[in-house]
């Protein structure tokens, strides 16, 4: 909190209405019965929009959505022209909870496609031992070991995501008009969320 007002304070003295050399502005007389002067409306700046909180439940339940929805629609793929959607459905669908709040989901992505080629070459394994190869049966089991474990990763990072995104998103700083004796002044106004 030091730190900030600290930033604070050297902006503002660091601003060309304060930086003058001294005697290149003649002092002026003020009148305390009147009120300062007020800046014109065309000098204001827009207030910034505040930044919407993400809700860390929300980006859970679409991860849950997308992996359940993913699984829905691959189901109902009844040719073999129909499998790269499915397939491409399959692998990012647990990843949108953490689109949600602006992050990629890159680690879950990376693994469920991994796991996709184990799971492809045990089927190509089995094409040639009749079935009855036992590395075809343990790629199986380590692809699907390794998609469960990363859809089970998505959800959590879903989560851990909107959380980040809160605290990244927490202090803003905005260009502002500062009312002085001399009339306003440029300054930077900062906004904190707890």
């Amino acid at each position: 909190m030091r730190i900030l007002a600290a930033v604070a304070l050297i902006a503002l003295l660091a601003s060309p209405a304060v930086a003058q050399p001294p005697g290149a502005v003649p002092p002026q007389e003020l009148d305390h019965e009147q009120p300062l002067p007020q800046a014109r409306a065309e000098h204001r700046l827009p207030p910034l929009a505040p930044v919407k909180r993400k809700d860390p439940a929300v980006g859970v339940g679409l991860a849950i959505l997308g992996t359940l929805g993913s699984f829905a629609l691959a189901s109902t793929v009844t040719d073999e022209g129909n499998l790269l959607p499915a397939f491409t459905v399959l692998v990012l669908g647990p990843s949108v909870g953490q689109w949600y709040s602006r992050q990629i989901g890159g680690i879950g992505i990376t693994a469920r496609l991994a796991a996709s080629y184990l799971i492809v070459r045990a089927f190509q394994t089995y094409e040639y031992d009749d079935g009855s190869s036992e590395t075809a049966n343990r790629m199986i089991l380590g692809g699907l070991g390794l998609w469960i474990g990363s859809t089970l990763y998505d959800w959590y990072a879903a989560h851990d995501a909107a959380t980040t995104y809160n605290r990244e998103h927490s202090v803003q700083f905005a260009p502002t008009l500062v009312q002085s004796a001399k009339g306003a002044a440029p300054g930077v106004a900062a906004s904190l969320r707890f």
